[in-house]
């Protein structure tokens, strides 16, 4: 082995093949993650695979898992039928195997249907669970969000694209209901208005289109929620810095670059990722997440 080389632990059932849940016969190869393997092997790095197979039945399954991996073409050092100590762990079940198997962005020519589809609801996944470190973030904001409509103000939210789709669904989350029956609480998304955002943007330019709806409509301790997966959405900037001037708490949903929306709100709570789609997965499952909490703090 060289110096530079390292144990690579990788699981096998989830990461190097279909996860059947107990039927392990039934396993297909994921192509794609084997490759990525196969590389680090010929680089001489040590792979040992592991797999939990007939931890809870007893059964023992190495003879059909060896078979299984000659078959497949797996190049490895070694198979545990348990767990053990290595430079890095790839195992599906810490959501790891996605991020480290494949490229970015996805390549659909080298996929299976499955491995997409595993590849992608990984991802995703991944980029939520790396969301727990803004967990301390989270609770600020939505103790921010739950004190404004206890009080009687409303909650404004601004965006473009798929984060304007965002804004008038979170908007809809409180105005109507997100988990049970109760009064509505006041929330405006501010895309959705054509007229005025055409008049804004015809008249004034696009970067007022919120800014100026925030003017109108804002009050003192209102809260304004600004979503840009970039964080350099130029009007949400514009809407967040009218909103401090004129006395509304801001939070910004962003991504994990930094940003110039890092600086202009309260509270920036960034998405661990850079690909824009799982940024946005992760700005959803904040939303929802903070109406849950603020609905149920106000209606127990």
């Amino acid at each position: 082995m060289n110096t530079l080389s390292k144990v690579f632990c990788v699981d096998l059932d989830g990461a190097l093949c279909t996860n059947t849940f107990g039927d392990y016969e039934a396993a297909l190869p994921l192509d794609s993650a084997i490759a990525k393997i196969n590389s680090l092997y010929d680089q001489g790095n040590t792979i040992k695979i592991f797999t939990a197979r007939g931890s809870g039945s007893g059964k023992d399954w190495r003879r059909v898992t060896e078979t299984q991996l000659s078959n497949w073409q797996v190049k490895y050092h070694e198979l545990i039928m348990g767990k053990p100590e290595a430079d890095f762990y790839i195992d599906d079940r810490a959501i790891l195997a996605s991020e480290f198997l494949y490229k970015e962005p996805i390549d659909n020519s080298s996929l299976t249907a499955h491995e997409y589809f595993q590849h992608t609801i990984l991802k995703a996944a991944t980029s939520i669970l790396r969301g727990s470190a803004q967990i301390p973030l989270l609770i600020l904001a939505a103790q921010l969000v739950t004190d404004c409509l206890r009080n009687g103000n409303k909650v404004l939210w601004c965006g473009n694209g798929g984060s304007a789709a965002d804004s008038q669904h979170l908007a809809a989350e409180l105005v109507g209901r997100f988990a049970k029956n109760r009064a509505p609480l006041p929330s405006i998304a501010l895309t959705t208005d054509t007229s005025v955002l055409t008049a804004l943007g015809n008249d004034y330019g696009f970067e007022t289109v919120f800014s100026r709806q925030v003017e109108a409509v804002g009050k003192t301790n209102d809260v304004l929620i600004g979503i840009s997966t970039s964080g350099e959405s130029k009007n949400v900037i514009e809407a967040l810095r009218t909103a401090k001037r004129i006395g509304l708490k801001t939070i910004a949903f962003t991504g994990a670059r930094n940003c110039t929306m890092d600086n202009e709100a309260d509270i920036c709570i960034k998405a661990q990722s850079e690909i824009t789609g799982h940024i946005q997965e992760s700005h959803i499952c904040w939303g929802q997440a903070i109406c849950g909490y603020a609905e149920g703090q106000i209606f127990p």
